[in-house]
């Protein structure tokens, strides 16, 4: 059950979330979405990074050259899922529809929606290379995230205001019944 507190508590987190997205901007106006491939040894390493992802994360495809690990660029909140993505990943499934957020150049955050794709394996079926697909997911992140504020903050109108601190109020009910009433009524009888 919701309270008070724990709705303004819902509506600061999201707030926030939406401050750490990438500001909207001309390229959330694209009817087609940038979509940038990448392929990734088993390690974690970068073998081929399209050019296209410089447009949707702001770094050089040199950039990812020298990294492993491509998921230490993942928000912290989505590091354990996407790790557990990618390793059904490297057990030979195709993971379709993850979606991440991720750090981009400019300090802000960009949702990412992913797949994995095995494109080499060995003879067991464990992946050597993997293959991704990203496509940038934050209008239609920012979009479900102010629809959820604006949920949360309706929801937290229909409560009543708390009582102002340190002021109380001395409630006086009639007694019951109200002196009168039914004593008419036991002297007609």
């Amino acid at each position: 059950m919701l309270d008070r507190d724990a709705l303004e508590r819902q509506i600061e987190e999201h707030s926030r979330m939406l401050d750490e997205l990438r500001p909207p901007g001309s390229r959330d106006k694209r009817l087609a979405p940038i979509v940038a491939t990448d392929r990734i040894d088993f390690h974690g390493r970068y073998i081929f990074i399209d050019d296209r992802a410089e447009d949707l994360l702001g770094y050089p495809p040199t950039y990812y050259e020298s990294e492993y690990d491509w998921i230490q660029w993942n928000h912290t909140l989505d590091i354990g899922r996407t790790a557990r993505l990618w390793q059904a990943a490297l057990k030979g499934r195709a993971v379709i529809g993850v979606e991440y957020r991720t750090d981009h150049a400019d300090g802000y955050w960009v949702w990412l929606e992913d797949s994995f794709t095995p494109i080499l394996t060995d003879r067991s079926g464990r992946a050597l290379v993997v293959e991704g697909r990203w496509r940038d997911a934050t209008p239609r992140k920012r979009r479900e995230i102010e629809f959820l504020i604006a949920q949360l903050e309706s929801a937290y109108r229909t409560f009543k205001s708390p009582p102002l601190s340190g002021r109380t109020a001395l409630l006086r009910f009639p007694a019951f019944p109200p002196s009168g009433v039914g004593q008419r009524e036991r002297r007609r009888r």
